[in-house]
C-alpha cells in the first residue's frame, strides 16, 4: 500500500487510500504496522498545500467548487482522504501517541490553518 501511495499513479493511489481507510474500521489497526505508511499519508496533504498555496493562484480561485480542473480535484481528494485516514487513526491511543510525537503532524496542521486562511475567509 505504501508503494501504491508513492507511485504517482492515480488509480493506485485511490486504491491504496480506499484500502487503508477500510482497515481503520477495525479498532485493532495501528499505523506503525506498515513501515513508511505515516510518511506516505503525509505526502499528499503537504504537497497539496505547497502546490496550491505557494503558487501565484489563490486556493479558493484555483479550486472553485463548480469549475476546478480534474487534476486539482484529484489532488484535493487524495489530500483530504489522507487527512481523513490520519484523523480516524488518531482516535486510537497508540496512533494518537505516534502522531503527537511527530513534528511533521503539528507542522501540517499549522500550515493548513495558516495557508488556507480558513477563519479569515469565513468571518470576512
Amino acid at each position: 500500500m505504501v508503494l501504491a501511495l508513492r507511485s504517482g499513479i492515480d488509480s493506485e493511489i485511490a486504491w491504496a487510500l480506499d484500502r487503508i481507510s477500510r482497515r481503520f474500521k477495525n479498532d485493532a489497526y495501528h499505523l506503525s504496522i506498515i513501515l513508511g505508511l505515516v510518511d506516505a499519508l503525509f505526502e499528499r496533504p503537504e504537497w497539496f498545500l505547497q502546490e496550491y498555496t505557494n503558487s501565484n493562484k489563490k486556493l479558493d480561485e484555483s479550486l472553485s467548487l463548480f469549475s476546478a480542473p480534474p487534476t486539482a480535484r484529484r489532488h484535493r481528494r487524495f489530500a483530504l482522504e489522507s487527512i481523513s485516514i490520519i484523523r480516524n487513526a488518531s482516535f486510537q491511543e497508540a496512533n494518537a501517541t505516534l502522531l503527537a510525537s511527530m513534528p511533521r503532524a503539528r507542522t501540517l496542521v499549522l500550515e493548513a490553518v495558516d495557508k488556507t486562511d480558513a477563519f479569515g475567509d469565513f468571518f470576512g
